[in-house]
């Protein structure tokens, strides 16, 4: 997620050429159909474009999670959030098990005011994946926006341990 952004931002106009070239060279790779509109989504740049280009993604594979992923972020980036839960529950329609689109969908739940629908989904997560800050950070949230006060305290918690954990990893 955070660091395939990152990595997005980092590219030079030359590669973002080069993607292009590689689309329109193939226009049947949902993948490179991904990796372009992810590209203009980093620059902020032809978002009617990239959002075109995560359609196309998924018509063309929709067993392809980042095209899913992809197109709701860049819903709930635009805070187009009715759009971002539609493609999301498509999506989790066909990857009931992915983590990111739970996260994705428990975030989405949090800036409609829906927090017990966010738990669901992220409690999903963090059964997934317990080591995801993030999902713990969004629940703690979830559970002070339905006056949970002692699990949100927890779930803040485990976030700042987890926290701490990728500190002492990311240290030389």
């Amino acid at each position: 997620g955070r660091k395939a952004l990152e990595r997005f931002r980092q590219l030079s106009r030359d590669d973002v050429a080069e993607l292009l070239a590689r689309a329109e060279a193939r226009p049947q790779d949902a993948r490179v159909q991904v990796l372009l509109a992810d590209a203009y989504v980093a620059d902020n740049a032809y978002l009617e474009q990239a959002e075109q280009l995560y359609l196309k993604a998924i018509q063309l594979d929709g067993d392809f999670v980042a095209a899913w992923v992809g197109l709701s972020r860049f819903y709930l980036r635009q805070r187009r959030l009715a759009e971002a839960v539609q493609i999301l529950l498509q999506a989790l329609d066909k990857n009931p098990s992915e983590p990111e689109l739970h996260l994705l969908l428990g975030e989405v739940y949090l800036l409609q005011q829906h927090p017990n629908k966010a738990l669901e989904n992220l409690q999903k997560v963090v059964q997934f994946r317990p080591d995801n800050k993030r999902a713990y950070e969004l629940l703690a949230t979830a559970y002070r926006q339905s006056g949970q006060h002692q699990k949100e305290h927890h779930a803040r918690e485990r976030a700042e341990k987890l926290g701490r954990r990728e500190d002492v990893s990311a240290a030389p």
